[in-house]
């Protein structure tokens, strides 16, 4: 055999040889990127999955989510979201007294506090008010917290109620009964930031 004849064979040989090793690993790249084009599409179609699926769930809670925001919003235009509204509510028992022509009614408000359990994005708010009046009967007092349960910018709840009467002889003109109340006036908090 001659020289040059093998040195070119050789030559054929070792290309055909890093031919098929650049080959193989072409094919062991594609393969690998064909795995990991298959992983990302997977991946992509589950995220589009539940993608669609909060969609679909969105869809389905929007009649009650507008509801509530339509009932959020009739709070708020009552006077039930926001800053307390002390000043109404000193108006009411005044107005109160008033109408129910009482010798006396008199009140205290305390600072406004978050009752426990609350939300915190949109938390209970409680006023407590002491209450003290006197009253010719105990129909008088049904009347007065009727008239202040009435209030449109606070539910109010009594929590408790104590009626004395006075012994002794206090004349004609002095009411029989001394009563002493402890009411909740309930507000919302104004709505904090909603975190995803």
């Amino acid at each position: 055999m001659n020289t040059p004849a093998l040195r070119r064979f050789v030559l054929a040989l070792l290309a055909a040889l890093a031919m098929i090793g650049i080959g193989f690993a072409a094919l062991s790249a594609a393969l690998k990127g064909k795995e990991s084009a298959e992983a990302d599409f997977r991946t992509a179609e589950r995220e589009r999955n539940a993608i669609a699926s909060r969609l679909s769930a969105a869809q389905r809670d929007e009649p009650e989510i507008r509801r509530a925001l339509a009932q959020f919003d009739a709070l708020r235009k009552q006077g039930l979201v926001g800053a307390e509204r002390r000043l109404e509510w000193a108006e009411a028992v005044t107005q109160t007294r008033a109408r129910r022509k009482l010798p006396s009614l008199e009140f205290e408000l305390a600072p406004q506090r978050t009752l426990p359990g609350a939300h915190p994005e949109l938390p209970l708010l409680s006023s407590a008010m002491t209450l003290r009046a006197r009253v010719w009967h105990e129909g008088d007092l049904l009347r007065i917290l009727g008239d202040l349960h009435g209030q449109r910018s606070a539910t109010v709840l009594p929590r408790h109620c104590v009626i004395e009467r006075d012994s002794g002889d206090t004349g004609d003109e002095a009411a029989p009964l001394g009563v002493v109340c402890e009411l909740d006036w309930i507000t919302l908090g104004t709505p904090g930031p909603v975190r995803p």
